[in-house]
């Protein structure tokens, strides 16, 4: 099973978990990683082209001229993954600070099983410990508020629609993602 994970990165030259993602393509043989900068003001790209030069054949950086947002800096990162092809069976995007572990990517597919959905998202649920990540309780409740109202609205029980974990079939990424995003920031419930 091969997937290649877009990362966008937003001036992460001070807190990118270089160790985490070497270990991952250590470990995890089908994976891919395509970081997109996104317009980043510090000396994020420069630090992506070496960490890829360090990994060559399963890396690549995209450097983005201009800050575009999050969705922005996911839809190219996809739309250029699209492009590019390959045997990959998911295109997924994952946030840079690994919130949920790379290795997530793969687990997904314990569950599903002979069924090849065409978006797949995780949820973030207290992850006992295996991330440090603080979030305040004001955060949480908020998030829990929106959460449940969007699950309302478009009628799915979706727990969390802004983890930043998805997959998304890679026959189908192109036309996904082709056109813009409305939002900076809630594209994944435009893709919902």
């Amino acid at each position: 099973m091969r997937i290649r994970l877009v990362i966008p990165c937003f001036n992460e030259e001070k807190r990118f978990p270089f160790e985490a993602f070497a270990a991952a393509l250590t470990d995890l043989p089908g994976l891919s990683l395509l970081f997109v900068d996104d317009g980043s003001g510090d000396g994020t790209a420069a630090m992506l082209r070496s960490f890829c030069g360090q990994h060559p054949g399963r890396t690549e950086a995209l450097v983005l001229e201009h800050n575009g947002g999050k969705a922005e800096a996911v839809r190219q990162g996809m739309l250029h993954a699209a492009a590019q092809g390959g045997d990959f069976v998911y295109f997924g995007y994952f946030d840079a600070a690994l919130a949920i572990p790379l290795t997530e990517a793969f687990l997904f597919f314990a569950f599903l099983q002979d069924r090849r959905p065409v978006y797949i998202l995780s949820g973030r649920v207290k992850l006992l410990g295996t991330t440090h990540i603080d979030r305040f309780l004001y955060r949480h409740l908020l998030g829990r508020v929106f959460a449940t109202l969007v699950s309302t609205v478009i009628g799915l029980p979706v727990y969390d629609t802004q983890c930043g974990a998805k997959l998304v079939r890679a026959d189908m990424a192109q036309t996904l993602f082709e056109p813009p995003f409305m939002s900076r920031w809630l594209f994944d419930i435009e893709l919902l």
